[in-house]
């Protein structure tokens, strides 16, 4: 049978949708398997079928979506480094965590298998998890004081452990001798080797139905279906550079900053995602492989152009990512990567969400539609381990920290306590699974009031939550995460949200509290010695009275603040997620605390008042000769306000009110007017590092806050879409 002959479109798609049902299939055997909280709920997991030849994969699963370019990645390694030595067979399994061999980071092991038809190897199955303990210094294997990867978990490059079906039993004891919970990992790791044998099974009853030349044929029609739809909305989009930039706060060993510096090419149907200018690699934990710096960039070209074109391989067909060696999204070897995932993926992810965005805003179809603010991209990890209620050894990783705000759309506000970047469909543990499980017992887990991120269109408040130990004595724990100072940013003049916090009040009186019958409602309410840390605490200790909280990151706002409406305003202050204190600061918008409505009167002066004091700045501000723009034509858009327009020749970039900031060929926000923000005055959950501070850009003429930058202190304005078009 030939090609032309297979493709036919009902035969497509019914062998397209029986792929993305073996998935499932691979996804469920994962999850009922399991039993990890990890797994189950918070879906830090992926799996999926890969072409032998190449990696590609025909379907990037819901889950964590960077997963999916990392298994593509390992089996690429595995074809290269175990072909000839040991070889594939069938019933073959191989397990690997090495992240220079594909994976993110040594605590997500990935278990692949060839699967064989008549003899003849035609896909892989894989699936990868992140796992509770895969060894190491510390507890959950993320060790904050690490200066090389030698003081982390130990990478395992692929190694054969499942032979023809059968499991070694010597070196399932050696996998098993480098954790300290091996009921639970060596749990994960069947239920790893479970769902790559369903995989096999059904693909193999799927090859016998079709025929092996159709699903071939079909196999690379699905790829070139996704690069052939990408690329014709790529060619929708103007050619020219976007820029992005983000922070990353503390390396574990001293409370740096480190730059994700990002230029984005696109060029007819091509886009090149170049990390230069990015930091010098950290001693360890913090940084990126470069396939874990590709995953992060593929999950965001997925999220932000794919909305209606199949999640597979075929979108690398369309891009190009440049990773300098040596920085943090391409770590040398020997430097660390203990905690790559929540640290510098995550800060790539957001870098490369902010670029497309830029992108969408210049196109009229997708300006104010499909435009995206990056959520969360901090998960403050909280590993946990001891024995718990029942004298019995536990470990875990809270995944409650997910729990942070959705960045805002252009048509409306982010949710509250529900995203982490790059999974699309991740949710948290309940409360009363944790305090079964585990010797703990929660104050509260709730939204945190005075932490969304102002806008026309706000970033969800994020959750946080506190807890005391129960019925144990001590527990060892690991505080590791990202952005304590370092404030999430908005989009096209929305201000930073609340960074993410974490303290532990020590030998508390939570016990006589209790005891009492009195419930304490915040850690405020109880006595002790407060002890607040920055990104990464580390090591520590948890003891009978103390009291660990946590609150979690935010997104910026999207638009000017000052467009907010009121009414949405007042909703939020009824609803005690925001201050009547902070409506006013962050929106100038003022109640009638009787009626609990807004008092437009007084709105309107505060508004008004907040807009004379940015135009006070304009004063020093370069201006431009304005140009009579009668006979003025719109050429594209530019974000929320902004927009190129032809002047009779001239080429020049204006704002909504129609003042002329400068040519298309040049940075606007060099002509605009530059007001360097306090944190303290951007709210009460803002912190920044003594060296970053946050700027926001007004138009002289109206005082239209345009975008507002979190950015190293002496770094020029980022010049965001710099086009090539005209």
């Amino acid at each position: 049978m030939s090609k032309q002959q297979a493709i036919d479109p009902v035969t497509y798609e019914v062998v397209r949708n029986k792929i993305h049902a073996i998935s499932e299939d691979q996804r469920l055997t994962l999850v009922r398997m399991s039993g990890s909280p990890i797994i189950t709920d918070a879906f830090d997991f992926n799996n999926g079928l890969f072409l032998p030849e190449t990696g590609d994969s025909l379907e990037i699963g819901l889950r964590f979506t960077p997963h999916a370019d990392s298994l593509a990645s390992l089996v690429r390694s595995i074809s290269t480094h175990c072909a000839e030595d040991p070889g594939f067979e069938e019933g073959d399994q191989f397990f690997c965590n090495d992240p220079w061999m594909g994976l993110i980071h040594q605590s997500d092991i990935a278990v692949a298998m060839p699967i064989f038809y008549k003899g003849e190897l035609i896909l892989w199955s894989a699936v990868t998890a992140h796992q509770i303990d895969i060894g190491g210094p510390e507890v959950g294997s993320w060790n904050a004081k690490a200066t090389d990867v030698y003081q982390e978990a130990v990478p395992m490059p692929p190694f054969k452990f499942v032979e023809k079906g059968h499991l070694r039993r010597d070196l399932w004891k050696l996998l098993m001798a480098h954790t300290r919970f091996p009921f639970l990992t060596g749990l994960d790791i069947k239920a790893f080797i479970g769902a790559n044998n369903i995989a096999a099974e059904r693909v193999v009853k799927m090859v016998e139905r079709y025929g092996l030349d159709t699903t071939r044929a079909i196999f690379d029609e699905i790829l070139k279906d996704t690069e052939r739809k990408l690329k014709e909305r790529l060619l929708e989009i103007p050619d020219g550079k976007y820029r992005s930039r983000t922070y990353y706060d503390h390396d574990g060993l001293e409370n740096k900053l480190y730059k994700t510096m990002l230029t984005v090419t696109k060029k007819r149907d091509k886009l090149i995602f170049d990390f230069s200018g990015t930091s010098k690699q950290a001693p360890a934990l913090i940084n990126n492989t470069e396939a874990s710096t590709r995953g992060a960039v593929g999950a965001a070209v997925v999220g932000s152009f794919c909305w209606d074109i199949p999640w597979t391989g075929g979108i690398y067909k369309c891009i190009e990512v440049i990773a300098p060696e040596g920085t943090t999204v391409n770590v040398t070897f020997p430097g660390g990567t203990g905690a790559a995932p929540t640290s510098q993926q995550f800060v790539s992810t957001a870098c490369t969400i902010f670029a497309l965005s830029n992108m969408l805003s210049c196109v009229d179809k997708y300006n104010r539609k499909e435009i995206q603010t990056p959520g969360n991209h901090s998960w403050m990890t909280i590993n946990m381990g001891g024995m718990n209620q029942y004298g019995e050894p536990f470990g875990t990783m809270l995944s409650d920290v997910g729990a942070g705000g959705e960045g805002p759309w252009p048509s409306r506000d982010g949710a509250a306590a529900h995203y982490l970047i790059g999974i699309p469909t991740m949710q948290i543990t309940d409360v009363e699974l944790n305090e079964n499980v585990f010797p703990m017992l929660y104050l509260y887990r709730r939204i945190t009031p005075d932490s969304q991120g102002p806008g026309k269109y706000k970033g969800g408040e994020p959750g946080g939550f506190a807890f005391k130990l129960h019925d144990t004595d001590s527990c060892g724990a690991v505080l590791i995460g990202q952005g304590v100072q370092a404030p999430q940013r908005g989009i096209f003049g929305g201000t930073p949200g609340g960074c993410p916090t974490i303290s532990i009040l020590r030998d508390s009186d939570v016990e006589e509290k209790l005891s009492a019958g009195k419930m304490p409602f915040d850690i405020d309410e109880l006595q002790g010695k407060k002890e607040v840390y920055d990104s990464k605490p580390g090591g520590l200790m948890i003891n009978k009275g103390d009291v660990l909280k946590s609150t979690w990151q935010t997104s910026g706002g999207y638009g000017d603040p000052l467009e907010r409406n009121p009414e949405l305003v007042v909703k939020d202050i009824i609803s005690e997620r925001l201050s009547s204190e902070w409506a006013k600061k962050m929106y100038g918008v003022i109640i009638d605390r009787k009626t609990m409505e807004v008092d437009v009167s007084r709105t309107e002066m505060e508004r008004k008042r907040m807009l004379e004091k940015r135009l006070s700045f304009s004063k020093d501000t370069p201006r431009r000769t304005q140009f009579e723009a009668t006979n003025a034509n719109h050429l594209i858009p530019m974000g929320e306000y902004l927009e190129a327009i032809d002047l009779e020749g001239l080429k020049l970039v204006v704002c909504r009110c129609g003042y002329q900031f400068c040519e298309i060929n040049q940075n606007w926000k060099d002509y605009s007017t530059k007001i360097v923000m306090e944190p303290k005055d951007v709210g009460p959950l803002v912190t920044a590092h003594e060296d970053l501070e946050i700027r926001g850009y007004c138009c002289p003429e109206c005082g239209l806050q345009l975008d507002v930058e979190v950015a190293k202190k002496g770094d020029a304005p980022l010049w965001d879409v710099e086009l090539d078009m005209f």
